[in-house]
């Protein structure tokens, strides 16, 4: 009886061992060559440093890995632990092999790292050996155990059409990115981030977005690091966005009405994607309300749109109409913008002393760069 219960305890250890030790094989037709790259293309995907499809850009260091792959070992198993954790080459054993890192998805020898590293090469076409599952089989096993990076890597294959999964299913990704996010698994926290942000699989949520950026951040995942560097900074913009959101009905119940102010105000928000989705087509058609109706501001955005092809065709006697009409009225900008038309000939004919009167006049307005203009050009 003593001795059964020992050998169940042996047993609990050492069977996930075994687990853990099982080879990962290149696909038969590789070369040492490939699968040296394969192997550091994953350990940059594995850090967080690129996705897969980014990979092959940081390959020029794989020379330095493929003398470690010695003897035409067949094998993607070699976990290099010396270069999961960023120092600069592996460390050899005496018998010239790299220290060899085993793990098995989701076994208790398993991590992030070493899991994202697998899921990398499975995915790249290695299989376990005395194994006839297909990557999304494998993935998907694993994931309804309840694996955080096999959830969030079937979430992903949700995304392509041809990756096995049979479909493109967004609420699907959402969902599985969730499991893992909720997990703790920074990669499925910074794609969780970006579905928030694009509205893929639920509903568009920028605070949401900022909030698993942020914890992708803290748990280590490098990409989503300069985001945690801004956070203070973005929480300061969505709060404002939230306060433009909150006046826009005032806004345009007063633009509505006629009041040339909310109507540029409202023009702006259109112009700027503030409270609204970006518009210019609406931000032309609320800039014109308003400057037909007087109002100076308005005419000299007008003549900014015009002067530059803002969301509309490059008009120069549009630029000057409008700028005339918000010169005439003090706007300093307006003045000195004129004062370029008149002294280079844009639109009208150069006429040197025309351009000094509304530089001129744009200095005596308090525009800043009609005096400089005046002392170097006249």
């Amino acid at each position: 009886m003593y001795m059964r219960f020992i050998l169940a305890i042996v047993g609990v250890l050492f069977f996930p061992a075994l687990a853990s030790s099982q080879e990962l094989a290149a696909p038969a037709s590789s070369s040492r060559e490939s699968r040296a790259k394969d192997m550091w293309r994953c350990l940059a995907v594995a850090q967080g440093q690129t996705t897969r499809q980014e990979s092959y850009s940081i390959l020029g260091i794989f020379d330095d890995l493929k003398k470690y792959v010695l003897k035409n070992r067949n094998t993607g198993g070699f976990i290099y632990t010396t270069m999961l954790s960023r120092r600069s080459s592996p460390v050899a054993t005496e018998e010239g092999y790299p220290v060899r890192r085993e793990s098995f998805i989701g076994t208790s020898s398993s991590d992030d790292l070493s899991d994202r590293y697998v899921m990398c090469l499975l995915s790249s076409g290695y299989q376990w050996k005395d194994s006839a599952k297909s990557y999304f089989e494998e993935v998907r096993d694993l994931a309804n155990q309840g694996v955080a990076s096999a959830q969030s890597e079937l979430a992903m294959l949700y995304l392509s059409v041809g990756s096995g999964a049979g479909r493109v299913d967004h609420n699907e990704f959402a969902n599985l990115t969730r499991k893992a996010a909720e997990q703790g698994y920074p990669v499925a926290q910074f794609n969780l981030s970006y579905a928030y942000a694009q509205g893929d699989g639920v509903e568009k949520n920028e605070e949401e977005a900022l909030h698993w950026m942020v914890m992708a951040a803290k748990g280590g995942y490098e990409r989503a690091i300069p985001i945690l560097q801004r956070q203070e900074q973005i929480m300061e913009q969505l709060k404002s966005r939230r306060q433009d959101t909150a006046t826009l009905e005032s806004d345009l119940t007063a633009a509505q009405s006629g009041n040339a102010k909310a109507q540029c105000e409202l023009a702006m928000r259109y112009e700027d994607g503030r409270g609204v989705d970006r518009n210019m087509s609406r931000a032309i058609e609320w800039y014109r309300k308003s400057a037909e109706g007087g109002y100076r501001e308005a005419q000299g955005y007008l003549g900014v749109i015009y002067d530059k092809g803002r969301g509309t065709k490059q008009d120069d006697a549009e630029a000057i109409r409008w700028y005339r009409k918000a010169g005439e009225q003090g706007l300093g900008q307006a003045q000195y913008n004129l004062g370029i038309f008149h002294l280079y000939g844009r639109g009208l004919e150069a006429n040197k002393e025309e351009a000094r009167k509304w530089f001129e006049r744009a200095r005596d307005s308090g525009y800043a760069n009609a005096e400089l203009v005046l002392r170097e050009r006249f």
